[in-house]
């Protein structure tokens, strides 16, 4: 174990459930690395398109998302499924991220922004637009 390992982001655990609710597989979802940084930013313009509803739901204004951050973390539930499933082939991977998009964008979010939204190390509270 190197010296930087207990600094690193933690995997989440995720569950695939087929669309009869039949099949299920666990698999677990990785951070992103520092090269995925600009991908990321891009992301989080997404962000502003999403808010929380009185009764807890989701609302998500389709107007206000702009393609190059619907594409952005298009390409990040991509690269983070193949970390999590490498042996299976990029056109299953991508099939799973297109039927499971919306489940798996708010967990790939938690994983990678939620540190920091909670609290940034040794300073006060954060969050990002």
């Amino acid at each position: 174990m190197g010296r930087l390992d207990r600094f690193l982001g933690k995997p989440m655990e995720y569950e695939l459930v087929s669309d009869d609710g039949l099949e299920k597989e666990n698999i677990k979802l990785h951070p992103l690395s520092l090269d995925e940084l600009p991908l990321f930013m891009r992301a989080l313009k997404i962000k502003a398109a999403i808010s929380k509803k009185e009764d807890g739901s989701t609302d998500i204004d389709m107007e206000r998302m702009s393609s190059d951050a619907v594409d952005a973390l298009r390409e990040i539930v991509f690269i983070t499924l193949k970390r999590a499933l490498p042996d299976e082939t990029d056109a299953q991977i991508k099939q799973v991220a297109f039927s499971r998009f919306f489940s798996l964008m708010p967990v790939v979010m938690e994983i990678n922004l939620g540190k920091f939204q909670k609290k940034a190390e040794g300073g006060a509270p954060t969050s990002f637009p």
